[in-house]
């Protein structure tokens, strides 16, 4: 009996691979391009701009912190107008603000501290002054800082002043007071000045 052993030569595969890679390569090079036209846009900047200038950056300190909501707060910060003690910054560079913590505390009330988290573009194009969402970090007490969105309507902006008037919503689970006063909600009125 005589066994005839076949023998595949590995030069056939080597060469159907290299003809199966080359030759959607031949292909994909030998295209012609597709012509996209004149596609690109126009930028114009505003006349009173100055591209190349380097934007200011401005600190403003707060002033005056007045609450405004709940009415239960804001009564008993009107008759006790110096145990309510506020502090804070922001700083405005090109009309965003880049940084803020503003942090207020009342007697008898834990105090609070708010922290942005992201840059906010506060006046839009012609000096537009509607309200913004910022978003930050809300501190009560000494309670681990919670993701926190406010809501801010800038009524006074220029290189000497900042004046906001700002609304908070706090979770019902958050304790706010240490008397078990829980409000839902609280605005307030806030005047910043300037550092020279």
């Amino acid at each position: 009996m005589v066994v005839n052993r076949v023998t595949r030569a590995p030069r056939a595969f080597t060469a159907a691979a290299v003809v199966t890679v080359a030759l959607p390569l031949c292909l994909t090079a030998c295209a012609t391009a597709e012509d996209l036209g004149n596609r690109a846009a126009e930028l114009r900047a505003a006349n009173d701009s100055d591209l190349l200038a380097v934007p200011v950056e401005r600190v403003y300190e707060v002033s005056s912190f007045e609450l405004t909501e709940p009415q239960a707060l804001s009564s008993l910060g009107e008759v006790a107008g110096s145990q309510l003690r506020h502090s804070g910054y922001v700083v405005l560079s090109d009309d965003v603000i880049t940084e803020a913590e503003l942090s207020f505390e009342l007697v008898g009330v834990q105090s609070a501290s708010f922290t942005l988290t992201e840059p906010t573009v506060i006046r839009r194009a012609e000096g537009e002054t509607d309200p913004v969402y910022v978003a930050g970090d809300l501190t009560v007490g000494d309670r681990e800082p919670y993701p926190a969105t406010v809501k801010l309507t800038p009524t006074v902006i220029d290189e000497d002043a900042l004046e906001f008037s700002l609304d908070f919503e706090l979770p019902a689970d958050l304790p706010f007071a240490e008397n078990g006063l829980v409000p839902s909600e609280f605005s307030a009125r806030i005047a910043l000045t300037a550092e020279l």
